[in-house]
Order: C-alpha cells, then sequence, then structure tokens
C-alpha cells in the first residue's frame, strides 16, 4: 500500500509539473516567444515585397510567396514536422515552374556523397535501391540518375571540400555564382534538425521544380531570408541553363 500511494504521488507530481511548465513555465515562455516572433516575421519579409501567410496547415506553420529576379515564382514553408516520432524541422523552397521530368542536378553534402559512393556504404545504397526498383518507378529514376549522374566541377574549391552538384549534363556547371557559394558556406545562426551541420542543407532539381531544403528548428528571418535568396539564385540559373 505504501509503494502504491509512492508511486501514485510521483506520478501525480510528474503530471502536475508538466501541466505547470505548458501553462506558466518554459512551455509558456515558448509559445510567447514564438508569437512574437511571428509579429515581427511578417513586416520584416512583407518588406521584399514577399507574401507572408501565417496559416497553420497541418504541421505546416507558415509560407512565403514571391517571384526570383527571373521572373520564377516560389514558395517557402515551414514545416514543424511535430507528428513525426523523430521530429526533423525543415524550411523549404520550391519553385515549381521549373519542374523537369528527370533529375536534372543535386547539391548535397561532401561526407554524404562519399558515404553513398565508397566502400561498405556504397556497396549497402546499391543493395536498397536495387531492390527498391523493384516496387516504385520514382525509385529507379532516382536510382538511373545517380548511377549516371557525375561530380561537376561547380564553384570554388572552398566549395566542392564541403559540398557536391551532381547532375548529368555540363549545362549546370555554371549553377552558382561567387553570391549563392557564399550563401551556401555561410550561415546565420540557427538550431540545426540533423547531426551535421552541413547535412541540414540540399538541394536539387527534379519533378517537384527546384527545391532548396534546410533542416532548421524555428528558423531566425535572417535564415529565411537567406534560404530564399539561395533558392532564387538556384531557381534563376537553372532556367538559364535550360534555354542554353
Amino acid at each position: 500500500m505504501i509503494m502504491f500511494t509512492l508511486i501514485a504521488s510521483i506520478i501525480i507530481a510528474v503530471l502536475g509539473y508538466g501541466w505547470w511548465w505548458h501553462r506558466h513555465g518554459g512551455g509558456k515562455a515558448a509559445r510567447e516567444q514564438e508569437a512574437a516572433e511571428s509579429r515581427r516575421r511578417g513586416p520584416r519579409l512583407q518588406m521584399h515585397g514577399w507574401r507572408y501567410d501565417p496559416t497553420h496547415d497541418g504541421d505546416i506553420r507558415y509560407r512565403v510567396n514571391g517571384t526570383s529576379p527571373g521572373g520564377i515564382a516560389w514558395t517557402v514553408e515551414y514545416d514543424c514536422d511535430h507528428s513525426s516520432s523523430s521530429s526533423s524541422p525543415r524550411l523549404t523552397f520550391i519553385a515549381p515552374e521549373l519542374a523537369a521530368e528527370e533529375d536534372e542536378w543535386v547539391l548535397m553534402d561532401r561526407w554524404s556523397f562519399d558515404i553513398s559512393r565508397k566502400g561498405v556504404g556504397g556497396a549497402m545504397i546499391g543493395g536498397v535501391s536495387a531492390l527498391g526498383v523493384v516496387f516504385s518507378k520514382v525509385f529507379a529514376r532516382r536510382r538511373d540518375f545517380y548511377l549516371n549522374a557525375s561530380e561537376r566541377p561547380v564553384g570554388t574549391p572552398a566549395l566542392r571540400e564541403r559540398f557536391v552538384v551532381i547532375a548529368e549534363s555540363s549545362l549546370y556547371d555554371a549553377l552558382i555564382d561567387a553570391d549563392a557559394e557564399a550563401r551556401i558556406l555561410v550561415w546565420p545562426p540557427f538550431k540545426q534538425s540533423m547531426s551535421r551541420l552541413d547535412n541540414c542543407l540540399s538541394a536539387g532539381c527534379g519533378e517537384k521544380g527546384v527545391q532548396v531544403k534546410l533542416y532548421v528548428d524555428g528558423p531566425s528571418v535572417d535564415v529565411i531570408e537567406q534560404v530564399v535568396r539561395l533558392g532564387e539564385a538556384l531557381a534563376d540559373a537553372t532556367k538559364r541553363a535550360a534555354q542554353g
């Protein structure tokens, strides 16, 4: 009886602390901070002529819409990923106008690229892809791209030390100019939702258009602006490459 009472008391104390934390402690402080950030976010993003939509849509907490200097319409959305058991919040830039039937190019971090192409990692990924193509045409198309694409001489040695651009065509060798490279290599401080900083960033052009993904938890306005500027640069460069 004493043990039962002790366990019940502990459970009640834990539940009570959780309720207090949510209503009055750190949970309340986090909500107030997010509300304040949301109030600042809209006016600042709108200064660029972008449209800010704070409407919640499932895990999507807000969207931003605009047009690149080259006339490409884009959307940025923040997915908090709270419904996932292993949450990985992310900010995604999408330019659907540039959708392609096949993958055109992919930007990924050097470490992940080397793991996927060498030694045991390459053999394991090859085995998984061989199994996946049996069940998915999309998987088969993606596998064919990675088999046929090659690393392109994009950017400076400083960029290629940390990131890789792979493509089948040399049209994308001028994909990243000096400004875009600086945005890839140097970011405002952010809370990463992946284990490695460089692994937080990826980009590509495929069936959904040009996308830039940054795995970040609660991005600041500075980070949102940088994702947009990088996305615009990659989208406009992709359009120029497609035009020859």
